[in-house]
C-alpha cells in the first residue's frame, strides 16, 4: 500500500473532502481486513503514511526484495495493492509495484484495487484503469 501524507500528494487539496473520505474508508476497511487475517504493508515513497491511516503495518519497507521475502515466508494466497490515486504506485513504476512483483514472483493472485479519484487519464503516465493486457487484475477492496 502507498498513501502517503497529503503534504506530499500532487492535488489532493483539489478535491481534499473526497479523499479524505476515501482514505477513512480504506482505514476501516484495512482495520477489518486486519482483524480478519490479512497482513498489510506499507510501501510509501513519498513520506511518512497519511494521518487519516490508524492501522499499524505488519512490515513497511521500499524494497523488492523485502517484500519478496517477507511474501515468501508469509505463504499469502493474494496480494492486493491499494493506494490513493496515482497508479504509478500500484501499477508499474515503483520498485515494489504490482508488475515489480509478478516479475520477481509470477504469480496469478496480484490484485490491483480501483481508485476513488484517479486523476486525468494524461497525468496517469498513460496507464489504463485495467490492466487487462498483463497479469495483473483488477479487484473491489
Amino acid at each position: 500500500m502507498d498513501v502517503g501524507d497529503p503534504v506530499y500528494l500532487d492535488s489532493y487539496d483539489q478535491d481534499q473532502e473526497t479523499n479524505d473520505k476515501f482514505i477513512s474508508y480504506l482505514n476501516e476497511k484495512l482495520l477489518w481486513l486486519s482483524k480478519n487475517g490479512a497482513a498489510i504493508v506499507f510501501s510509501n515513497f513519498i513520506g511518512k503514511t497519511h494521518p487519516l491511516l490508524t492501522i499499524e503495518p505488519d512490515r513497511e519497507t521500499t524494497s523488492i526484495n523485502v517484500l519478496v521475502d517477507f511474501i515468501k515466508s508469509s505463504n499469502f494466497e493474494k496480494i492486493v495493492y491499494v493506494g490513493l490515486h496515482w497508479p504509478v504506485c500500484t501499477h508499474d513504476g515503483r520498485s515494489t509495484s504490482s508488475h515489480s512483483l509478478h516479475a520477481v514472483i509470477n504469480s496469478d493472485n496480484i490484485y490491483v484495487c480501483p481508485f476513488l479519484s484517479r486523476p486525468l487519464y494524461r497525468l496517469c503516465g498513460g496507464i489504463p484503469p485495467t490492466d487487462n493486457d498483463t497479469k495483473i487484475k483488477q479487484i473491489m477492496l
